[in-house]
């Protein structure tokens, strides 16, 4: 008498494979895109916490015999903006460079439809104001990151 040994998988079994490779994969993606959304608050974070060296080490220099700052405008509608600029106060013919946040974040201090100017003095590095910028995700608003300068000039993140 011939057995039957066929080889293979029931079908049973590969529904169940199929489940546990989807579910898998769906938490893998969704993971993915978590870390993705805190990655970019973080590079933009460390992106302003750049500038604002930069334009702090170019007041101690004397760079252009002038004291350096940052302007941030949280705006209302359209993409947030930061100008780094030279002299004591701002002005548009003062503007050196401007960067727009990734589309990925927002600034969150300043506060929506207003501005904040720090202004680091020539040859001290001062700042004129003790001051805080916070920029958030713009779909996962528990993703945040502060900037805080103090009166000395030393930005912590």
């Amino acid at each position: 008498m011939k057995e039957n040994t066929q080889k293979g998988f029931t079908l049973l079994e590969l529904l169940i494979s199929i489940a546990i490779i989807s579910t898998v994969s769906i938490i893998g993606f969704v993971s993915l895109t978590t870390h993705r959304e805190k990655l970019a608050v973080d590079l933009e974070t460390e992106k302003i916490v750049a500038y604002l060296r930069s334009a702090r080490d170019k007041a101690i220099a004397g760079e252009d015999n002038s004291s350096w700052g940052l302007r941030f405008i949280n705006n209302s509608s359209g993409d947030d903006v930061y100008y780094l600029f030279k002299g004591l106060s701002f002005s548009s013919s003062s503007i050196v460079e401007t960067k727009y946040l990734s589309k990925k974040t927002q600034l969150l201090v300043p506060p929506v439809g207003s501005t904040t100017d720090i202004i680091f003095i020539k040859s001290t590095g001062y700042p004129n104001a003790s001051t805080t910028i916070s920029i958030q995700s713009r779909t996962r608003p528990e993703y945040s990151g502060t900037i805080i300068i103090n009166s000395l000039g030393q930005i912590n993140y």
